[in-house]
């Protein structure tokens, strides 16, 4: 059983816009990691979890979010922690798509993908399986 003082929680976004001809969804390369992901990061404080996924989505790409469907939570345990961590996710749109731009210090890269190019570019599946339950809902929300 987990210790909630050992649980890391986390929250971010399946950030979508309209491209020229489908959707598509940004994602993020961390250097420290040498990985491609989802904008997310760990919950400061009291936030609530919807609080810090706008928040972690604003400090590594600019954008100022809307939230809408919360996702189902992708748990794990942190191989280099050993401790058990929660990422709640939500499907959100950018009030200002066009002003996209990676922090610098946790991201080096940003892309907006269809959605065949980041599940072909992400790196870990649980996060795979996140962009497709987005899909699935934004596509065809009663089929969730």
């Amino acid at each position: 059983m987990t210790n909630q003082l050992d649980l890391i929680i986390a929250a971010g976004g399946v950030v979508v816009r309209q491209g020229v001809t489908e959707l598509e969804v940004v994602l993020v390369h961390r250097p420290h990691h040498d990985d491609w992901s989802l904008p997310k990061g760990k919950q400061d404080g009291n936030e609530t979890n919807s609080e810090t996924a706008l928040r972690e989505v604003f400090e590594e790409v600019g954008l100022v979010c809307e939230l809408g469907a919360e996702l189902t939570p992708v748990k794990y345990v942190e191989p280099n922690r050993r401790r058990d961590k929660i990422v709640h996710y939500w499907i959100m749109c950018p009030l200002n798509a066009d002003e996209a731009v990676v922090d610098g210090d946790e991201c080096d890269e940003l892309r907006w993908c269809t959605v065949e190019q980041a599940l072909a570019l992400l790196t870990y599946q649980s996060e795979r399986d996140v962009v497709r339950q987005a899909w699935a809902m934004l596509y065809s929300p009663d089929s969730v």
